[in-house]
């Protein structure tokens, strides 16, 4: 694996080695998350995607193989002049919808004993096409439950398994946290395809549209244990973005549209006091989003008397903060606060 895969071994090594970040998943999420990782970037070099990060990637490729497997790099004027006929086959770029279910269908396994998915037969969420290591978000056909989530696996590795934590990206890693936030949008109905015709909308306007997030840039993000949330926008359109873990009951998971206006915070407790199936007692208060851009700080000052704080970077603002305990949810007063510690507005607890 070390000699074909030295970017997958660098980000093994870089997860196992880094004390401020503790691994919190199991090995098999950790060589999940790496691999996707390492298909996106090879991904994006091949479709020649631009920006400082991409062209030290490409450098790293070049450089590291001679540095670990002992190979000399390869001159990037002289690209490899392999010919189709002799090159390793690659599968097609869009797989089918109903091959992308089919290779999923062991991976939906793990929701069966989790009362908020259907049972039932499943259908490819998003109007896009999927390849191998893609996040996919597949709906009910019966409408019912919450829509889950796979990794498309390669042929032949369909019955690998693929943990829950595979689907709660690491704060740093925003391209995946925006793939993640993309599938778990959810503004469209089931597809209609699959609807009796009597049941069908006729009428396209009133049709709500999906927007693929992976296209957007992750200008803030926030994380606390196994809750993140961000904001996302491309050109003039901003969204929030939370994600808590596929096997929890709290509704914390979600995307919205955002735009510059008050700062408010949701609050969902998990456990015994907030009736859901997850063991922890404790809350949760999440928040992303547009303020004024002076802003440097959010204040926020419990009902109990605590305070927290969070930066604020050109307006932008993620906020996670877990309350452990059975306290359950309480009100949440916000300050925005610019450099000096004058307050630019303020937001009682609604």
């Amino acid at each position: 694996m070390n000699e074909h895969h030295p970017d997958l071994q660098r980000l093994l090594a870089a997860a196992a080695d880094d004390a401020d970040r503790p691994l919190r998943v199991d090995p098999v999420a950790l060589l999940a998350r790496a691999s996707a990782s390492d298909r996106r970037r090879r991904r994006q070099r091949a479709a020649g995607a631009a920006g400082s990060v991409v062209a030290l990637t490409v450098g790293a490729v070049l450089v590291v193989p001679a540095l670990v497997g002992g190979e000399p790099p390869v001159p990037a004027s002289a690209p490899p002049t392999q010919s189709p006929a002799t090159a390793a086959p690659d599968e097609p770029a869009g797989l089918p919808a109903a091959e992308v279910v089919r290779r999923c269908e062991p991976q939906l396994a793990k929701y069966r004993e989790l009362p908020m998915y259907s049972q039932g037969r499943h259908v490819v969420a998003h109007p896009r096409s999927y390849e191998p290591g893609d996040v996919v978000a597949l709906d009910s056909r019966d409408g019912n439950g919450n829509p889950v989530l796979c990794v498309v696996p390669e042929a032949g590795a369909e019955d690998e398994p693929v943990p829950f934590e595979r689907f709660l990206p690491d704060a740093e890693d925003r391209l995946e946290v925006a793939e993640v936030c993309a599938e778990v949008n959810q503004p469209t109905p089931p597809p209609s395809w699959f609807l009796p015709r009597r049941f069908r909308q006729t009428d396209d306007d009133e049709q709500p549209t999906w927007t693929d997030l992976r296209t957007a840039k992750v200008t803030r993000v926030d994380q606390e244990g196994v809750v993140t949330t961000a904001v996302l926008e491309r050109g003039a359109q901003a969204w929030q973005c939370t994600l808590s873990p596929a096997s929890w009951d709290v509704g914390l998971t979600e995307v919205q549209p955002t735009v510059r206006g008050p700062v408010y915070l949701t609050g969902s407790a998990t456990g015994a006091s907030g009736k859901s199936i997850v063991a922890e007692e404790a809350t949760w208060y999440t928040a992303a989003g547009l303020t004024d851009p002076r802003a440097a700080t959010l204040l926020l000052r419990f009902a109990d008397g605590t305070t927290a704080q969070r930066p604020v970077e050109r307006g932008r603002y993620a906020v996670v903060v877990r309350v452990p305990g059975g306290g359950g949810v309480q009100g949440v007063d916000v300050d925005v606060l610019d450099a000096d510690g004058d307050v630019l507005a303020s937001y009682p607890a609604p």
